[in-house]
């Protein structure tokens, strides 16, 4: 279920999942940065939708097993409003109230080749993603990659 993106066309480099599957080589990823920018945010009284783009940027170490690649990028979405540990770390880290978390996973999959390589191999996902605000005002959203956060504000207006 998406909580907050609207499906709709949306410039990806990557499949988007939603759901927890069998991860077994997520030890070979290590990420190295990660950016959110707006891309379009015109919101008004008839339009809640924004457009972001993520970056994310990093290395995976081949093994016996094969080849790494990212074959799917995992979206988990969360309202701030529910009491939890979440709610707290934010409160206690940011001085602006952070309304949503969303969290990305870049998924690990192996390609089986003969010629292995065992130098690590670099990746990049750029992905476009439609994000619908929450409230009338300010809303502020925090994506979250292997550790590294980074805010974004959308101000709905009437």
């Amino acid at each position: 279920m998406r909580l907050f993106s609207i499906g709709s066309k949306q410039k990806k480099n990557l499949p988007v999942v939603y759901k927890l599957g069998w991860w077994a080589h997520q030890k070979m990823l290590e990420v190295s940065s990660f950016e959110v920018t707006v891309i379009k945010s015109q919101l008004n009284l008839l339009n809640s939708i924004s457009v972001i783009r993520y970056v994310v940027k990093g290395w995976l170490q081949p093994d016996s097993f094969g080849m790494p690649y990212i074959q799917a990028v995992h979206h988990s979405e969360q309202l701030k409003h529910m009491q939890d540990s979440f709610s707290q770390e934010i409160e206690e880290t940011f001085s602006l109230p952070v309304h949503a978390l969303i969290q990305l996973t870049p998924i690990v999959g192996i390609k089986n080749e003969k010629n292995i390589n065992k130098e690590r191999v670099a990746f990049e996902i750029i992905n476009e993603y439609n994000i619908k605000s929450l409230q009338w005002g300010a809303n502020n959203f925090m994506f979250r990659c292997a550790g590294i956060k980074r805010v974004i504000c959308l101000n709905q207006t009437k």
